[in-house]
């Protein structure tokens, strides 16, 4: 089973991680999602590549980031 973890900024409230994950499971059944976080602060990408860099290597090879 193909693992994919999600770090966005899309927050909690609303429906936007939802539909995300709605998106990948339709394309692709047999995934495994994993949330890291969805509060990086909006469009800071320094903040999200730390979090990516720190989480990665707790993943086997092939997961999708």
């Amino acid at each position: 089973m193909r693992i994919v973890t999600l770090t966005t900024d899309f927050g909690e409230k609303d429906h936007y991680v939802g539909a995300v994950k709605g998106a990948i499971y339709s394309e692709l059944e047999t995934v495994r999602i994993v949330d890291i976080s969805h509060t990086v602060s909006p469009f800071h990408l320094t903040e999200a590549a730390y979090i990516v860099q720190n989480a990665y290597k707790s993943f086997p090879k092939g997961t999708i980031h």
